[in-house]
């Protein structure tokens, strides 16, 4: 059995540790999360909260979810026996009282959400986005979607803590793709060498 092994990395904007079997080079650290992508989140949260409170507060709102349901399990080929089976057994989710709830719920989080008003800082606090093995496969993830939504993003070396890069919000795609790519020729030539030699 593979021996664990703890790595602890002190940086600049924090201390992280993992404990693993394998053996990892660099770390990508991000932080704090951007306000104008939080007051997105929060607006999408509230077109939800309405969505919700239209649909399960409606007059005849339970009804018409069960003929959808009905609709929805007969589409799927389920036989007329099945139907009536599935929908016995979820019957008690489709009360008045049930969408009455769940349009109390809405209804609470919308109202929360429009008292905490508009997101206009930064918040979070730097978070790992992962480990890697290599520094071309950190200097990917920096560049990836996932990456998005955060300030900056540094990519960290596990052995001394360093910063080996810092990329600051939208930097990261452009002059990635140049490291990226340099650091795939690198790794091209290394194998074909290997290769070569035997």
């Amino acid at each position: 059995m593979a021996k664990h092994t703890k790595l602890t990395v002190a940086t600049e904007v924090g201390t992280f540790t993992r404990t693993t079997v394998r053996t990892y080079t660099h770390l990508v650290v991000a932080g704090p999360t951007r306000a104008e992508v939080l007051e997105a989140r929060r607006q999408e949260q509230m077109a939800e909260s309405r969505r919700e409170i239209a649909e399960y507060g409606a007059p005849g709102a339970v009804i018409n979810h069960i003929a959808a349901e009905r609709a929805r399990v007969t589409r799927n080929g389920m036989s007329p026996a099945q139907v009536d089976e599935w929908m016995a057994r979820i019957a008690h989710l489709h009360t008045d009282e049930t969408f009455a709830g769940y349009a109390a719920d809405a209804a609470a989080t919308l109202a929360r959400l429009e008292q905490e008003g508009p997101v206009t800082v930064d918040r979070d606090a730097p978070g790992v986005l992962g480990w890697c093995g290599r520094l071309d496969l950190a200097m990917k993830l920096a560049a990836t979607e996932q990456a998005n939504p955060y300030r900056w993003v540094r990519v960290v070396d596990v052995t001394t803590g360093e910063t080996v890069r810092t990329f600051a919000h939208g930097e990261q795609t452009a002059d990635t793709v140049l490291a990226l790519r340099e650091a795939r020729r690198t790794a091209r030539r290394r194998v074909r060498r290997t290769w070569g030699r035997r």
